[in-house]
């Protein structure tokens, strides 16, 4: 009795894990369809074809064209759908008679895998020759793809109420906008000013708030434009921000943004001292990494669009400004590294002629000392052989002895005896 509710148990979890998966897929289908305006059967197509991935979907469809015969384009390719209505055995639904008329009446629901297993057709398979409806017979869906639709579905609940983070935003924009697809930092805002600074960019700062109208118009005008594309790979680091979120909202507070979305163009620097202009604002975020603001692009009002010929005529100039300077730069570091090399040149020609005069002098030192030296020793030499002469004839001019010296001598000879 144990191993029946234990087994009724498992048998429930499966199933109304399967109908959950049917309540995601049809959701997946309701979109797509709103978001192509195309039928539930193209939909249901084009989700099977892609794994039931929406954004794949949505990008496959626009890829192709929306055209009404879609569907027979990937048809081949889409994998049989659990919860279809098409008959037993076949791998694509078949439309009926009544939905062949037009293309956005829904096809006919096939009953749930709830209510099978609730009138006991859940456990039995049909037999081979059963011609009733595949979904007495279908599988359940594999762990991996509900787990994936429910991710899909939580990471977008969380950006619609967190807000998007800025390593997402590529993605984000590729299944909003389609490509081409600018290349944007997955860092934070503190590794992506260190990066631009350490590659000679400027960084491009995109505060994001809410889709509208001019969030489209930004993406689809300014962001795609092959202009602005390759500014981008060329001269820029562009990081995104949800202001939703702390840092970007913090940072657009900072920059004193109040209408978005905005564009905000800084010049990453070393320290602040290095700020330049004359209001030599500098932003400080993280603490110890400094970017000075060039040049705000918001609208004129909260969600009003902005011009992209005005938004692409400022971008173009401050990266001109910017490649300026830049060779400026390089150019004055060139002429002072010249500058350096032929003081240095000239420096070690001065210590080396001093080095030699200085060798000179002390040879010409060392000469006069021995020849100082050569001199005083032939004086002393006349000198020892004056005063060796005169002992020699001394005992010639010597007084004879006197006469108490001898009875001395006598006496002590005698002593001796």
């Amino acid at each position: 009795a144990l191993c029946s509710n234990h087994c009724g148990a498992l048998i429930c979890a499966v199933f109304g894990m399967a109908a959950d998966v049917a309540a995601v897929h049809q959701d997946c289908v309701a979109q797509l369809r709103e978001i192509a305006g195309i039928g539930d059967e193209a939909a249901r197509q084009l989700l099977q074809a892609t794994d039931w991935r929406l954004e794949d979907a949505i990008g496959l469809h626009f890829a192709q064209g929306a055209d009404g015969d879609l569907a027979e384009g990937v048809a081949a390719a889409a994998p049989p759908d659990p919860y279809g209505a098409g008959p037993a055995g076949s791998s694509v639904p078949v439309a009926r008679p009544h939905e062949a008329s037009s293309s956005s009446s829904p096809p006919r629901a096939s009953a749930s895998v709830s209510t099978r297993a609730s009138a006991g057709e859940g456990a039995s398979s049909p037999s081979a020759g059963d011609g009733g409806d595949a979904e007495a017979g279908s599988p359940v869906p594999t762990l991996t793809g509900w787990f994936g639709s429910l991710g899909k579905r939580l990471s977008d609940l969380g950006q619609s109420v967190l807000g998007i983070a800025s390593e997402d935003f590529e993605g984000w924009f590729e299944g909003r906008y389609g490509r081409p697809t600018p290349t944007f930092s997955k860092e934070c805002f503190g590794d992506a000013t260190k990066r631009a600074l350490e590659e000679n960019r400027l960084l491009l700062v995109w505060f994001h708030q809410e889709e509208s109208t001019a969030t489209e118009r930004l993406c689809r005008d300014i962001l795609q434009n092959s202009l602005v594309l390759e500014l981008i790979d060329r001269n820029f680091i562009l990081w995104a921000g949800d202001v939703c979120r702390f840092e970007p909202g913090q940072i657009s507070r900072l920059l004193t943004c109040t209408a978005f979305p905005a564009l905000v163009v800084c010049h990453p620097l070393r320290n602040g001292f290095d700020a330049f202009g004359a209001e030599r604002f500098c932003l400080e975020w993280p603490l110890g990494t400094y970017a000075q603001p060039l040049l705000q692009l918001c609208p004129p009002q909260p969600g009003e669009a902005r011009s992209p010929d005005e938004a692409i005529a400022a971008l173009t100039s401050v990266a001109a400004d910017h490649h300026d300077a830049e060779s400026a730069r390089q150019a004055e570091g060139t002429a002072r590294r010249m500058q350096a090399d032929e003081d240095r040149s000239l420096r070690e020609e001065q210590d080396r002629e001093y080095e030699q005069g200085l060798l000179a002098d002390q040879l010409r030192a060392i000469q006069r000392a021995e020849a100082a030296e050569g001199s005083g020793g032939g004086g002393a030499a006349d000198q020892v052989a004056a005063s060796g002469a005169a002992p020699a004839a001394a005992p010639t001019s010597a007084a004879p002895p006197r006469p108490d010296d001898t009875s001395a001598a006598a006496a002590s000879a005698e002593a001796a005896v």
